[in-house]
């Protein structure tokens, strides 16, 4: 019986806030009084683009990320409006069900030379309320022109 108590102790313990509650009341959160806690976010990525040479946001690219887990998942990355910001990127959630993962980010634009950045390393923050964004700025130089 000892045995059953730890092993519960144990599980309950490790999931920690990884529990989304319910509320039961009239509770206008969501979340029940008793646990005060949100569930982490799935992981998601921004990435902005810009020109490198007029540092001016470019929304022409084709932006996709590639995740090196078992199953080798591609995320292609939409432009759109950040909420709360009046700024745009390239953005889209990662999700493949894994705490950590290593990830490839590929960018490509017609009117400019390609970005390939890789092996990105991220760890999910499993943490009451974790946002689990990452942030990339990406900058392209012009087919034709050398620049830094």
């Amino acid at each position: 019986m000892l045995r059953k108590v730890l092993i519960f102790i144990f599980i309950v313990s490790v999931q920690g806030c990884n529990i989304s509650s319910r509320s039961t009341g009239d509770n206008s959160t969501g979340i029940s009084p008793e646990n005060k806690c949100q569930p982490y976010d799935t992981p998601s990525i921004n990435i902005e683009v810009k020109d490198s040479i007029l540092d001016r946001a470019i929304n022409s690219s084709y932006v996709t990320i590639h995740v090196k887990n078992n199953e080798e998942s591609t995320f292609e990355a939409k432009f759109e409006r950040e909420q709360g910001t009046g700024a745009y990127s390239y953005f889209s959630n990662i999700n493949v069900g894994s705490l950590g993962f290593e990830f490839d980010i590929l960018v490509t634009d017609p009117d400019y030379h390609p970005f390939v950045t890789k092996n990105i390393k991220f760890n999910v923050d499993t943490s009451c309320e974790a946002k689990n964004n990452m942030r990339y700025k990406v900058y392209l130089c012009s087919t034709g022109s050398s620049c830094l």
